[in-house]
């Protein structure tokens, strides 16, 4: 007899499924479980990995994606086991979890669902791991903020079960969709999952109908699970209302008959202060920096247009006031443009993009300045003092708003990381070889014991806290094959300074991690390094194409003449200005995914296009393009291939 069925929705999350399957077989202990993997149509290499590496797990392979109810439904009705657990993907249990949750459902006939306590992937506690019915006043509170200023109070958090302490084993009237432990003879007497929820809210429909069935929910902080994506790590507060609404209504619609158009009158009241406040936030934490550097960049260049003509030509009529309506506003949103493309206005920035940012916008300034008519060409000197100015305002504002805002003296970008490896010996000497071969400026402080092993190490996870401090290590790895799930989550939830957690399973590629509660799980794929997969090559490209992408067609009545089908050079600019293309690309459409994603390119990557198109040239070409990327290898292609841009290889 099956005591358990497992059953995991996934939807292209390959690296953060195979980590849950992994926890999920050091948690088996005597329990004789089937585990369901049930696909929503992945783009990614999920289903492969798990055929290879999980040959035991019963797949299920939609062709579109269902939506998490539908999915569950179809693994639940071929699920044989005693009881049933709904997780997620991106989850990674303790040893104890499955046995701990069995054994209650055991000994509690009464109870008709079971569920955890979890902490995301920087150790915080996850408030969604207990919950209550979501009543008016409840959801009121919960989506306009209300419930985090009194965070243990039963009426103000009722939605999260604030009078119910995080450590506190209690009946809880809604779970999370990430971990239900439910018994299948309430499945079978509840029924399935509503499939009307497509995201979101299918926990809590299912939690209400499992009480309504005379059934109990049970909140088990004996054991706890790290849940990567928890409800505070949602992209986009914006779209996560919006989704979180539509949900509300359906559930509204259907349990709360009567008075369901007051509570929907009430909810679309509050969706819409929390937008209005969300939209607010966002927009003015990043239009600020921006507007204050065009009003600064614009008086500058009228100050040294007013020193100019009287210095040198001791007539302030000598420049007529084209350039105040006219120049100088275009000088200042041409740099200002490409330091936002170039990613200045980030939050990780460097010297770097201040001078390539100037440097472009200089040029592209300069190009567009000598094709204006005569009385718009009032002084290359002015663009020259102009982008002097700029830089410094561009430096200045960078300076004060890191200084006043963020509390950093300078420049945010981390010259280097320092991290340590819990586990053994061999684990940590293959993590290291792996992490170090992608980035020189990451430094490999030394191994963390779980015991005393007699061999080389700066310290025992006891001691964690003082060894990071003593170390200046800024991130922990775990290893999963040495550290058992529930010293790792203790150690993360005991940590009491901010520290980067990851998880490395054996044998893989892969590291997951979490870098904070406010903040969406994050992957990282260790091995090749390709300088195209980072942020700063991929936005170096984008801003590439699109500024030479306006150049081109600044010179387009030149370079028109010189390609062989000229309606295909207009229409490949303006794909590549769109996004819809780059002006180079791969030498072929590439099968490997481990190479880092790209657009299809109006030029090949390689210098030499006879190159041989077997297999393996063109791989090592792609490959050699990525790991090697720079923008001159860009214009370096660029420039030799002019009379080329109306072509389409790909």
């Amino acid at each position: 007899m099956v005591d358990l069925s497992v059953i995991i929705v996934n939807y292209n999350v390959r690296y953060f499924l195979e980590q849950c399957l992994l926890s999920l077989a050091k948690a088996t202990h005597h329990l004789h479980i089937e585990t369901f993997v049930v696909d929503n149509d992945s783009s990614d290499d999920s289903m492969q990995m798990v055929r290879e590496k999980f040959p035991d797990v019963k797949l299920i392979e939609n062709k579109k994606n269902v939506g998490f109810s539908a999915a569950n439904n179809q693994a639940i009705i071929q699920s044989s086991g005693k009881y049933i657990l709904l997780l997620n993907p991106d989850t990674i249990l303790s040893e104890d979890t499955l046995v701990e949750c069995f054994d209650y459902m055991q000994s509690h006939e009464q109870a008709g669902a079971v569920c955890v306590k979890m902490i995301d992937g920087s150790g915080q506690y996850l408030p969604e791991s207990k919950r209550g019915k979501p009543t008016l006043t409840a959801s009121m509170f919960k989506m306009t903020g209300i419930y985090k200023l009194f965070p243990k109070n039963a009426f103000f958090n009722a939605y999260y079960a604030g009078d119910i302490d995080e450590n506190q084993e209690a009946d809880i009237e809604v779970m999370t969709g990430a971990f239900m432990f439910l018994r299948k003879s309430a499945v079978e007497k509840v029924g399935l999952l509503d499939d009307a929820f497509f995201m979101y809210g299918e926990d809590i429909d299912y939690s209400y109908r499992i009480l309504e069935a005379g059934y109990t929910n049970h909140y088990l902080p004996k054991t706890t699970i790290i849940h990567f994506k928890g409800e505070s790590t949602k992209k986009s507060s914006i779209n996560y209302t919006r989704i979180f609404y539509n949900a509300m209504i359906i559930f509204v619609k259907k349990h709360y008959k009567g008075k369901g158009r007051i509570y929907i009158l009430a909810l679309q009241l509050a969706v819409v202060l929390r937008a209005i406040t969300a939209i607010f936030q966002v927009w003015f934490s990043k239009a600020l920096p921006i507007l204050i550097d065009l009003a600064l960049i614009y008086s500058s260049l009228i100050l040294i247009k007013d020193w100019w003509v009287n210095f040198y030509f001791n007539d302030p009529e000598h420049i007529n006031n084209s350039f105040e309506k006219f120049n100088a506003p275009f000088y200042t949103i041409v740099w200002v443009l490409t330091a936002l493309t170039l990613g200045h206005y980030r939050k990780i920035s460097s010297w770097n993009k201040v001078f390539k940012s100037v440097a472009f916008g200089t040029a592209i300034i300069l190009i567009t300045y000598g094709l204006l008519d005569v009385q718009f060409r009032n002084s290359r000197l002015l663009i020259l003092f102009g982008s002097f100015a700029t830089t410094m305002i561009f430096v200045l504002t960078k300076f004060l708003k890191n200084l006043f805002v963020i509390n950093t003296f300078g420049f945010t970008s981390r010259k280097y990381i320092n991290y340590a490896v819990v586990g053994s010996k061999s684990e940590s000497d293959r993590i290291e070889r792996l992490i170090s071969s992608e980035n020189g400026k990451i430094n490999f402080q030394g191994r963390i014991a779980l015991e005393d092993d007699g061999e080389e190490n700066i310290g025992n996870i006891d001691h964690l806290t003082d060894i990071t401090d003593a170390y200046h290590i800024h991130e922990v790895i775990f290893s999963q094959k040495d550290t058992p799930a529930g010293i790792m989550m203790e150690t993360m939830s005991k940590m009491n300074k901010e520290i980067d957690f990851r998880v490395a399973p054996a044998d893989a590629l892969t590291i997951i991690s979490s870098r904070s509660k406010d903040k969406q799980g994050e992957l990282i794929t260790v091995g090749l390094s390709f300088q195209l997969s980072s942020k700063e090559g991929q936005s170096n490209k984008r801003a590439l194409d699109f500024l030479l992408s306006i150049v081109l067609l600044l010179l387009c009545p030149i370079l028109v003449f010189f390609q062989k089908h000229k309606s295909h050079y207009f229409s490949n600019i303006f794909s590549v200005m769109s996004g819809k293309k780059s002006l180079v690309g791969y030498v072929e459409p590439i099968e490997d995914t481990q190479l880092p994603a790209i657009k299809s390119g109006v030029l090949k990557c390689a210098f030499n296009n006879s190159v041989a198109h077997t297999p393996e040239a063109v791989l090592n070409e792609n490959i050699y393009y990525a790991q090697h990327y720079t923008i001159w290898k860009d214009l370096e292609v660029i420039i030799k291939n002019l009379n080329k841009l109306d072509g389409k290889y790909i």
